[in-house]
């Protein structure tokens, strides 16, 4: 007796209608006020516990044991088949758990006793853009914990949608309410593969089949957008293909192992070499098929009548989710940022953008890397989105000719060199031999500037707290002082009125109050910098030529130079006393400082000496160079990298000098460092002057060098170096017989191959015994066969132009020696997605190497690969532009289209169902009706009025309905008082019959406005409403800029709190500018007493959010399109 004997199943999981057993459920969370208990009760304080049950809801109350006995009293009496809490994961279960073997009272939070709670750790993953944090699972015995507050499905679908994702991917509810939505989607397909005897891939890994490199850049576009008319249109239709890529995948037979069979070959794919198999169905569309059939039964029950339609919806939109779906830290790059170029590692770069969050991420500011252009020539890339995974456990460590290396993941894209292609392979395809593209010349600034104001400098980086202690003097300063008389009295309230004559008659200011008065007009800038006890201030001109004297003066100081206290000195052998003499006379010249020379009684040197504090904030303030080679001295200033070229051979020059060797037997200069870093910083200076190198690394001492004879001249001068290596350089062969570098292989070139079929291969020069040439060489060989192309085949022709191009292009080609694995420097590896083709990237030592791009499935895929997504993405683009061309015949104008949907100006009395058949019908894919709209805005660019957002509008449909993507109120950093705002605003709108209806609600609109700013203003919004909600994208300690997210994480973290990235952080603005950082926010967790916050800043806000929505409302008919 009670003994299971055998079990049969009737139900189906892709069964539409299925009954559900009744659950009773007792849920568990905290009181609250206007912080406590809406927020991580692990960062906020903490109410009672109160526990609902059918029969209503209680708070417990009385001392801790008492109130532990009443809660195992109801869960014995109640019995819940469903434990449902908030934060019960993170805080509520741990804390019970503990108090319950703390007061020795049982709380049998799981029905089988004996049975202790499984737990499982917490995690940071990157979906959708963002990084979120999923507190540790807790999973009890008998029955289901749901945490409310750590389910995504259970927040977005509920537990209709819950149990219906369980369902389908065979999981169980506390694992599904936890889950992701790929490892759902992994688990229906590997439950298909099982069923239907197909081998599961054992590691997560996507393959990518050999071709060229411009066939790859075709392929990969993803989905195609029309850019929208920017304004405000009256009836306009709306529709959307139903579940477009997973619609494609199951018509089209899309899955890895169907891409490129060798049985379909006539199954093209537009756009692309692929083909599709038609023979055999795939897996993915095996697994898709049923799930689109259900869904859209469930789409059309949820619009129906039926008693049970919310249940439908909520599994629908479960489906919905469902269907949806590098370098080394180390890594040395040249890259623009916001239009400066900077030199740095790929970890720090990538880090300052993505903030600890894994996954992709849109780049804070604007970014560009050094690469290629569509003609092969050197050019800054723009990146789209950076990445930032977890790194493996092995890299590959790629060595080249000329001491080169790069460390990359083994699934990393890289390029070779293949009968005159590029073609890209995974790094752990590259084989010893193979011949790599490298970057010959580095791209330099557009226009660089001739000077630089040291003031502007100083002013910019200066602390607040040192900036009193510096003086500026210009001619012409006093009248701007005493015009501004009045500001500079309330500004500088710590000064007397004599004081502030002594600035007007000497026409000098202290740097802090220089921003008061400005320097427009004036003579030249000066400056200096005081004691604290006063005294004489010497100046120094502000004004400095980005010349080579200066570039050789920063070049020496980063070789041989120091700074600490009052003093700047550097260190010359006694054998290079010209190098003394030199810097003496910049240091008069360019900053009219005496120095002294002194021998060094503890070595064979001499230390040139100037005593200035303001020459020392020049160096380590305003251009960044450290004090010593320990403290950030071994750097290429900003300055030095965005200059014009004579301030970069210049710095070269100073620090060959200092740090640097001339050798007597061959051709060859070289700078040496301790510092690996430095030395790859080196060359990227040398790329950027587009010389030829090699590296040297050893094991305490590396160095660069430089072998071209005619260049090493150029840099060896007399009065620049010592009289040591100029005698050295006189040694030298002097007949260039160093070569400037292998620059074109002849073999996979396709340059050997051609000479010979045009008979020339053994004219001079010949080419047929040796494995590479020089350019020159490949030049004259081109014209030789150019000469004889009758004997060419029309095949051979296309050869030599695609040859010429890569000659004439700014690449060369470098042999591929070893391939190590290496282990990881860091915990992360890191990549860049770029904007568009060609999508390479020059990183440490010029190597040329591909970019990062998204792939079929989602990162944990076990069935997936490029060519799928590719052909995924080029039907979508097909299917696009086939809806386009059917409703443009028809006679209707796009607005907008975007992936799979599209926008059409309607017209009165049109049929939209039967031009809905229409456009499905030229597009060969089901599309829906989504509505038609009343009046629409598609919004502008914030930086050009004129160029449209995809996916940023808003719009009022004929029944009321109001649908709006982009606007401030859906964004999750957005206060909640201006979400409130901008949907009562909407809410109006959305009553309008039509655009000039709502264009006369214009003043309605503002009064709604102006009741929100007076509410502001009088000081009666809540903390809740002015709340500011983010997510953390790293570890507080990790942040180096002090945004607000960072001073709030900061405070919390100082307060004992500890936080994760991913995980939600709110604060109120209390004082945006404030010059105390940590005044500026208060975090909700720890504010006390009476509330404070910025009005003016919450006011900019405001009227940021109201301009969305009204802006060009008051335009005449003809100009409502501009807005």
């Amino acid at each position: 007796e009670g003994v299971l004997r055998g079990s049969e199943l009737h139900d189906d999981r892709w069964a539409v209608d299925y009954p559900l057993p009744h659950l009773k459920t007792m849920r568990l969370r905290l009181s609250g006020s206007e912080i406590a208990g809406k927020m991580d009760p692990n960062h906020a304080p903490r109410g009672s516990l109160l526990v609902e049950t059918e029969r209503g809801l209680s708070e417990l109350e009385g001392p801790l044991d008492l109130q532990l006995e009443t809660l195992a009293r109801r869960l014995s009496e109640e019995d819940p088949d469903v434990l449902e809490t908030e934060w019960g994961d993170s805080w509520l279960l741990p804390a019970l758990t503990a108090a319950s073997e703390r007061c020795k009272v049982p709380l049998p939070l799981s029905r089988d006793p004996a049975q202790r709670l499984k737990a499982q750790d917490s995690r940071t993953f990157y979906t959708y853009g963002r990084a979120v944090y999923q507190n540790g699972s807790i999973y009890l015995r008998g029955r289901w914990h749901l945490d409310v507050r750590n389910s995504f499905m259970l927040k977005e679908c509920g537990r209709d949608g819950l149990f219906e994702v369980a369902r389908l991917g065979a999981l169980p509810i506390q694992r599904a309410a936890r889950s992701t939505i790929g490892t759902a989607l992994s688990s229906m397909q590997m439950l298909e593969a099982m069923r239907s005897g197909i081998l599961i891939p054992s590691a997560k890994a996507q393959t990518e089949d050999f071709r060229g490199a411009d066939e790859f850049l075709i392929a990969d576009k993803g989905g195609l957008a029309y850019e929208a008319e920017v304004g405000w249109h009256g009836e306009v239709v709306e529709y959307d293909f139903a579940s477009m890529y997973p619609a494609l995948m199951v018509q089209r037979n899309i899955s890895p192992e169907t891409v490129n069979c060798p049985c379909c070959p006539d199954e093209r794919v537009p756009e692309t070499n692929h083909h599709l198999c038609r023979r055999r169905p795939g897996l993915v569309p095996r697994v898709l098929a049923p799930l689109l059939k259900k869904r859209a039964a469930y789409k059309a029950l949820s619009k129906s009548s039926h008693p049970d339609r919310a249940s439908y919806k909520a599994r629908a939109s479960a489906h919905k989710w469902i269907l949806v779906c590098c370098f080394d830290a180390r890594t040395r790059l040249l890259y623009r940022e916001g239009g400066t170029l900077r030199i740095g590692r790929v970890g720090d770069l990538v880090e300052a953008h993505a903030e600890g969050t894994w996954g992709f991420k849109e780049p804070k500011r604007p970014l560009e890397l050094a690469g290629i252009d569509d003609m092969h020539r050197s050019a800054f890339r723009s990146v789209r989105r950076v990445l930032r995974v977890p790194a493996p456990p092995t890299l590959l460590e790629l060595a080249t000719g000329g001491g080169r290396t790069l460390r990359v993941t083994p699934d990393h894209g890289c390029y070779r060199l293949e009968d005159g292609r590029l073609v890209r392979v995974r790094a752990d395809e590259l084989r010893a031999g193979d011949w790599l593209p490298l970057l010959e010349r580095l791209p330099s600034p557009d226009t660089p500037p001739d000077t630089v104001e040291l003031v502007q400098l100083l002013s910019a980086r200066l602390p607040d707290a040192e900036k009193p202690l510096w003086r500026i003097h210009a001619v012409g300063l006093g009248e701007r002082i005493a015009a501004a008389r009045e500001a500079l009295r309330a500004a500088s309230r710590d000064y007397s009125a004599g004081a502030q004559r002594a600035w007007e008659r000497s026409e000098t200011l202290p740097l802090h109050l220089l921003s008061l008065v400005g320097l427009e007009g004036c003579g030249p800038v000066e400056f200096g910098r005081g004691k604290r006890s006063g005294g004489l201030v010497r100046l120094l001109p502000s004004r400095q030529a980005l010349d080579e004297e200066l570039g050789w003066f920063l070049g020496f100081y980063a070789g041989d130079g120091s700074s600490s206290g009052n003093m700047v000195r550097f260190g010359v052998g006694t054998s290079e006393l010209e190098c003394a003499e030199h810097l003496q006379r910049i240091l008069r010249k360019r900053f009219r400082l005496d120095s002294t020379c002194t021998k060094d009684p503890r070595a064979r040197m001499v230390v040139v000496q100037a005593n200035s504090v303001a020459l020392r904030g020049v160096l380590e303030v305003a251009l960044g160079i450290g004090p010593a080679s320990d403290k950030g001295k071994l750097i290429v200033p900003e300055v030095v990298l965005n200059g014009p070229s004579p301030i970069r051979r210049g710095f070269l020059a100073g620090l060959l000098a200092s740090d640097g060797s001339v050798s007597k037997t061959r051709n060859t200069i070289a700078w040496t460092s301790a510092d690996a870093d430095f030395i790859h910083d080196v060359a990227l200076l040398l790329g950027l002057e587009g010389l030829q190198y090699r590296f040297a690394f050893g094991r305490r001492m590396h160095r660069v060098e430089l072998r071209d004879a005619d260049e090493v001249r150029r840099f060896v001068r007399p009065g620049t170096l010592s009289d040591k290596h100029v005698r050295a350089l006189h040694q030298q062969p002097g007949d260039a017989a160093g070569p400037r570098g292998v620059d074109i292989p002849t073999r996979e070139s396709g340059l050997l191959a051609l000479s010979r079929r045009a008979r020339c291969a053994r004219k001079a020069p010949r080419i047929d015994l040796t494995d590479a040439v020089r350019l020159e060489t490949a030049r004259i060989k081109l014209t030789q066969i150019e000469a004889s192309a009758r004997r060419l085949a029309p095949e051979d022709v296309a050869r030599l132009q695609r040859l010429k191009s890569l000659v004439d292009s700014d690449m060369v080609f470098t042999r591929l020696r070893t391939i190590i694995p290496r282990p990881p420097s860091g915990d992360a590896v890191y990549c860049f997605e770029l904007d568009e083709d060609p999508r390479l990237i020059a990183a440490q030592g010029g190597l040329l190497t591909s970019n990062c791009f998204g792939y079929l499935g989602y990162s944990n895929a076990r069935f997936g690969k490029i060519e799928a997504h590719e052909c995924v993405t080029a039907w979508g683009r097909e299917t696009l532009l086939r809806a386009k061309d059917a409703a443009e015949g028809a006679g209707f104008h796009m607005l907008h289209a975007l992936v799979d949907s599209l926008w059409l100006t309607g017209k009165p009395g049109t049929d939209y169902e039967a031009l809905r058949r229409l456009i499905e019908e030229g597009s060969g894919v089901s599309l829906a009706l989504e509505g038609v709209y009343k009046w629409i805005r598609f919004c502008p660019s914030k930086g050009d009025p004129l160029t449209g957002v995809p996916a940023r509008y808003f719009g009022a449909f004929q029944d009321g309905e109001m649908k709006a993507r982009g606007l401030a109120y859906r964004r999750r950093d957005t206060p909640l008082l201006i979400k409130n705002m901008q949907t009562d605003m909407l809410a109006l709108l959305a009553k309008s019959a039509d655009l000039s209806a709502a264009k006369a609600l214009l003043p309605d609109l503002h009064r709604i406005a102006a009741g929100y700013r007076s509410r502001l203003r009088a000081g009666q919004a809540s903390a809740e409403e002015l709340a500011v909600t983010v997510h953390l994208s790293r570890d507080p300690s990790k942040y180096k800029v002090d945004t607000h997210s960072a001073i709030a994480a900061k405070a919390l973290m100082r307060a004992g709190l500890t936080l994760h990235p991913g995980e939600t952080l709110r604060y109120v603005i209390s004082s945006a500018k404030d010059p105390v950082k940590d005044w500026r926010v208060t975090p909700l967790a720890l504010m006390e007493g009476a509330l404070e916050y910025d009005p003016v800043k919450y006011l900019e806000l405001l009227d940021r959010a109201v301009k969305e929505i009204v802006d060009g409302l008051d335009a005449g008919p003809e100009q409502l399109r501009l807005f």
